[in-house]
């Protein structure tokens, strides 16, 4: 492996623009991709949702990308800073996009691209400046390492059988939704469905009347209702330690204009405002809706309330129901009952629950769905056999690249085609091809003592200090809140003086094999126990533990972003403000901000949590966490 700067494998690296959008002619009829940091994150970018016409590329100095040009996103909100993509196409991009031609005598495209994709959170840290975003000269000097040529393309061509099969899968759902929305089409809105005989009923001369409430003609014998009469809003709230088996998928998992998705989140960052959905319903994202985001549920699993769980009354109505939300109209109308300007949620009662529709007659509607379902269950088959490719493929990722699995070891493509068209599990895919390479059987820590000690050296370690039981507690708590679940013991914790506070934790501390207990400037702080710690260390060096150190870390990185930079004050402000979202459900400022006006505390000076900290401090640390996908 060779250590090599981003810069030396390139050719070009630099960024694009954004034409003045003033010049409508550089815009007008534009033919020209122009491509954001929306699309970045996608293995292949074939094509730009907006274009750029020539006179913008002859009177501007945007420059076009040639085909297989590297793009990574350097701004963008919650995950897309850090994503990278290869375009697929000769394209333009604005400058929130870093764009590297790559030297091909020096490196492979797609090697990179696969190698970048595992320097995710590394690129992320070279942020820089208020609103956090990477820079050009950061990515060329940016370090990585490399085998061989040949020993890239050979990787890249192993990780490439995963995306082909994928992308494949993708474009044969594209079809079938394609097929699904022309036969809905044809029946429901040209109303050209099988008459009697067979025959287009409408094109056939069936008879049409003229409808006051849709002011549009429909067949005779039909109905028209509220959306409400087809399907129920479901509003299943759950707490996020419950159904701990299921599946997170938050709204910005359901795809644009799609049916199904393939992508979930980490389990832990479910966090709040928890509901839960079953298998077949249909999901809205209702939050922005005119991302036009519908699909149906593949199986049971958990959102936030940012979404609509909705259920058909009766099964013959679920999939067209389906197909009648997915109609750009539809689509349009809830946006049009929305509410908030600057984050426009959708409303269910006195909004798109009013939305009115043809009702069929329900023997239209159950040869409608005989039709469906054979589509609709291929593409949901699909779609959960690309969950499982991707989940092999980032499996295998890491160990390819630091050399655990030689690529010219891995027989895949056979065993993709085989495991593509069987009922061959996932688990049996990776035991017959990867068996031994297989790690062993992980195992939680479970034991509260050796979780606390480990804990404490995390901190001592990873922030330079030593700290006694009034920082512990909130450390505990708040990695608790970040993690659900992450320790074999539950705490219960109440409002305290400097912070949340357990007795029952007090008594683990005091009472912990692996703590000892000395005195810095006055103050009694904890420290590993020198006898016990070269056991903690093997606690916090064995993989199967790895879970346990990141979440710490994760709590740690908080405590050293700049606004709270290790300060005691800033750590509690934080604790403060995760127990009152953790009780309330809420990030209102004005909610939050009585809540520590209720917050009583004696401290010098101080009689409240309120007269401690400042409305604007409560601000900044409520949109940290935010920031950091935390609430």
């Amino acid at each position: 492996m060779n250590k090599v700067k981003l810069g030396d494998l390139a050719i070009k690296i630099s960024s694009g623009l954004t034409p003045s959008r003033a010049n409508i002619d550089y815009w007008k009829n534009g033919t020209i991709d122009w491509i954001k940091t929306e699309q970045i994150g996608q293995k292949y970018v074939y094509s730009s949702n907006e274009k750029i016409s020539n006179l913008a590329l002859e009177k501007t100095s945007i420059k076009l990308n040639p085909i297989n040009t590297l793009s990574i996103a350097m701004y963008g909100e919650g995950k897309t800073r850090g994503s990278v993509s290869i375009l697929k196409v000769e394209a333009t991009t604005n400058q929130a996009c870093c764009n590297i031609i790559v030297d091909d005598e020096l490196a492979d495209t797609e090697f990179l691209y696969y190698k970048l994709k595992t320097q995710y959170e590394n690129l992320r840290s070279l942020s820089s400046g208020v609103r956090k975003n990477l820079n050009s000269n950061d990515i060329k000097e940016f370090e990585i390492s490399i085998p061989k040529l040949l020993t890239q393309q050979k990787i890249a061509t192993v990780l490439s059988v995963f995306d082909d099969k994928i992308e494949l899968n993708n474009k044969i759902n594209a079809e079938l939704e394609a097929m699904a929305k022309t036969l809905y089409d044809y029946w429901f809105v040209q109303f050209d469905f099988p008459n009697g005989e067979g025959k287009p009923y409408r094109s056939s001369g069936g008879k049409m009347v003229f409808n006051e409430t849709l002011k549009r003609e429909i067949p005779e014998g039909w109905e028209v209702n509220k959306f409400k009469f087809l399907v129920n809003k479901v509003s299943n709230t759950i707490n996020p330690d419950e159904y701990l088996n299921l599946k997170y998928l938050p709204i910005d998992k359901i795809p644009k204009k799609s049916f199904l998705y393939s992508e979930y989140e980490d389990r832990n960052n479910a966090l709040s405002s928890i509901i839960k959905f079953d298998e077949d319903d249909i999901l809205l994202g209702a939050m922005r809706v005119y991302f036009h985001r519908v699909c149906l549920a593949l199986e049971s699993g958990i959102s936030r309330n940012t979404i609509f769980v909705l259920r058909a009354k009766n099964e013959i109505y679920k999939f067209y129901s389906l197909m009648l939300l997915n109609k750009d109209e539809s689509i349009q109308f809830a946006n049009d009952n929305s509410t908030g300007s600057s984050i426009p949620y959708s409303k269910w009662d006195n909004g798109l629950a009013e939305l009115n529709c043809i009702i069929p007659p329900n023997n239209l509607l159950k040869d409608f769905n005989v039709l469906l379902f054979p589509i609709l269950e291929k593409v949901k088959n699909l779609s959960k056999q690309n969950q499982e490719l991707a989940q092999l493929r980032d499996w295998l990722l890491p160990m390819l690249m630091n050399g655990q699995v030689k690529a010219s070891e891995v027989r895949i493509g056979d065993r993709i085609n085989e495991y593509a068209n069987s009922e061959v599990s996932h688990e049996k895919l990776v035991a017959e091809t990867f068996g031994e390479y297989l790690p062993k059987k992980q195992h939680n820590i479970n034991d509260i003592n050796k979780e606390l000690a480990a804990l404490v050296y995390l901190m001592n370690y990873g922030l330079g200090v030593n700290y006694g039981n009034v920082a512990v507690q909130k450390a505990v708590y708040n990695s608790s809140v970040i993690t659900p679940n992450l320790y074999s013991k539950k705490h219960d914790f109440i409002n305290y003086n400097f912070g949340t506070f357990s007795k029952g934790l007090a008594d683990d501390l005091s009472h912990n094999p692996y703590l000892k207990t000395k005195k810095i400037n006055g103050f009694e702080v904890y420290e590993i126990e020198p006898s016990k710690k070269n056991e903690i260390l093997n606690v916090l060096s064995s993989a199967e533990n790895k879970d346990f150190v990141s979440s710490i870390n994760k709590l740690i990185d908080l405590y050293k972003q700049p606004f709270i930079n290790k300060e005691t004050n800033k750590m509690e402000l934080l604790n403060t403000v995760l127990k009152i979202h953790s009780d309330l459900k809420t990030t209102d400022i004005e909610i939050v901000y009585q809540a520590m006006k209720d917050w009583k505390i004696k401290q010098t000076g101080f009689n409240t949590k309120a007269e401690k900290f400042s409305k604007e401090d409560t601000e900044q640390i409520i949109e940290l966490l935010q920031n950091n996908g935390i609430i």
